[in-house]
């Protein structure tokens, strides 16, 4: 196995193991049985103001009663003093009408640079509770269409 593909590896390694033991501090009780749930690194183009994540690649979190999410952007082009926002968004229909956002991330052209990490918990006691599907949802500010960027989630998820 050659360093490039290696490295890589213990990356995403590393990064499950961080959310894992994140997940169980973050819990007063015992993680009963939990799962890893991934969304590889992925390019996001503005080719609408609005961009959903595909159906086939959605989340079916019916088991888990909370997730701990980690959203990390790697790369990005968004114009200076214009941000770009993934919306973590449940469902309990596939339908794209039935999506309510559960938290909301913003990048900040102005005051963060990529790399950038973030933690959030969701659960089904939240505000809006966890329903049986989670995706993800890009909002840019700016409305020229070279705005991009590239972000990967992790979920730990427990029952």
């Amino acid at each position: 196995m050659t360093r490039q593909h290696f490295f890589p590896r213990c990356r995403r390694v590393f990064t499950a193991l961080s959310l894992a033991s994140a997940f169980i501090v973050l819990r007063s009780a015992p993680a009963q049985a939990a799962g890893i749930l991934v969304q590889p690194e992925v390019l996001i183009s503005r080719t609408a103001s609005t961009i959903d994540q595909s159906q086939d690649e959605i989340f079916d979190v019916l088991q888990y009663t909370s997730l701990v999410i980690q959203v990390k952007v790697h790369e990005e082009n968004i114009t200076a003093n214009k941000w770009v926002k993934v919306h973590l968004q449940t469902g309990n229909t596939l339908s794209t009408q039935d999506y309510k956002t559960i938290q909301s991330v913003v990048f900040d052209k102005t005051s963060d640079t990529a790399p950038d990490v973030w933690l959030e918990m969701v659960s089904i006691d939240s505000a809006t509770p966890l329903g049986r599907y989670l995706r993800w949802q890009a909002e840019f500010e700016d409305p020229t269409s070279s705005q991009w960027f590239t972000f990967s989630a992790v979920a730990v998820g427990r029952n």
